[in-house]
């Protein structure tokens, strides 16, 4: 196998007796699925912090967020008014 850098090439020679070249790029493939799930993640986990901030239950809308994504951080912070306890002071 050759490796230059984040591509990562290799010669193949199949039973018939033909060669073939195989390569991908290395951060191509470790951005996969691996990283919509870790980004997918962090924002549920932000979306969470968000909705505490305006008073709403953290741990309602990390699920929420696991299901909606993107969606639910536009309805959090377009739709979701800040709780009108979290303007008193104690």
């Amino acid at each position: 196998m050759r490796r230059s850098g984040l591509v990562h090439c290799r010669i193949e020679q199949s039973v018939r007796g033909t060669a073939s070249l195989h390569c991908h790029c290395a951060w191509v493939a470790a951005m996969g699925t691996g990283g919509y799930v870790v980004g997918w993640g962090t924002l549920s986990l932000i979306n969470a912090g968000i909705a505490q901030g305006k008073g709403q239950s953290g741990l309602h809308w990390w699920l929420v967020s696991l299901v909606l994504g993107p969606i639910a951080t536009f309805m959090l912070v377009a739709l979701t008014p800040v709780s009108a306890d979290r303007h008193q002071r104690p």
